[in-house]
């Protein structure tokens, strides 16, 4: 029979700490929070990018072997940055893929 595993016991010095990281967490969270807003913002900003991106190479109907062609990109890698659910392009990239489908990224 296997052995169960128990937690240990809580003695006065553990459920001080506890407490104290209990305090360090709230007071950390505030900041945490705004980090992930932050983040959550920047994602957002790529997702729109990418889409613009999309959109002018439908446009123009390119076909992923032209933007390729165009902006020396591998197509497979083209494909991933169009429809990956989480695409994490570098700024190089997105600039080389609007240069290709004359789209201006940065304002």
């Amino acid at each position: 029979m296997a052995k169960r595993s128990t937690h240990p016991a809580l003695t006065t010095a553990r459920l001080a700490e506890i407490r104290r990281l209990r305090t360090v967490v709230e007071t950390e969270k505030p900041a945490i929070i705004e980090k992930g807003r932050q983040h959550l913002a920047r994602r957002q900003r790529i997702v729109k990018a990418i889409e613009a991106l999309k959109k002018a190479q439908q446009e123009l109907c390119l076909t992923l072997d032209e933007v390729a062609g165009r902006s020396g990109i591998a197509k497979p890698n083209l494909s991933r940055l169009f429809n990956d659910a989480e695409p994490n392009p570098t700024i190089d990239t997105l600039l080389r893929v609007a240069d290709a489908v004359h789209v201006p990224l940065l304002k």
